[in-house]
């Protein structure tokens, strides 16, 4: 019995000498970005977004964000007008290396699951493409004062109907979120 205790007393030294810790977070933010049309000729439509999550950190250097988001980009051209709007659930994995003392900087990637609709809003055709979507998520994340979270990332989508399928948007994005 105290063999066991002494290797309980072990794992809790070597987790602090980690800087190990349980830390869950919720988070609310905001971001703006570029939709740009790869497949076809170069459209970029200006887009921002709401997201909001849960954030799990079991050390520092790491954590595991879950987060629902909605983008919105409106494109207008005259009788052309493009409209897109997304709604995903995603899941992001980063790894964070300590830059300064309030500042962590480093990778992250993840998958998400979502719903689009592209329209043309004025055209008499009423040419709508509603898809199922898995969101290849990836970029680099910045943390400040362990409250602020600041990410330049990019977005890549697949028609779940067919992953084969080159879509027509690719999302490049600045976002912020605060952690509660």
């Amino acid at each position: 019995m105290k063999n066991n205790n002494f290797f309980k007393v072990l794992l809790l030294l070597y987790c602090t000498y980690l800087g190990a810790y349980d830390r869950n977070n919720i988070f609310v933010g905001a971001g703006i970005g570029l939709s740009d049309n790869f497949v076809d000729t170069h459209t970029l439509i200006p887009s921002w977004y709401l997201l909001g999550g849960y954030e799990y950190k079991p050390i520092r250097e790491a954590s595991l964000m879950a987060y629902l988001e909605s983008l919105m980009g409106i494109k207008p051209s005259g009788l052309n007008t493009n409209i897109t709007m997304q709604v995903s659930l995603n899941v992001d994995m980063a790894l964070e290396l300590q830059v300064s003392q309030k500042m962590r900087f480093g990778p992250y990637v993840g998958f998400g699951f979502g719903y689009c609709r592209e329209e043309r809003a004025i055209v008499d055709d009423g040419e709508v493409n509603n898809m199922a979507l898995l969101l290849l998520n990836f970029g680099l994340q910045s943390n400040l004062d362990e409250s602020n979270v600041i990410r330049l990332g990019f977005k890549y989508p697949f028609d779940l109907k067919d992953i084969r399928k080159d879509m027509k948007l690719v999302h490049i994005f600045l976002s912020y979120a605060y952690k509660f």
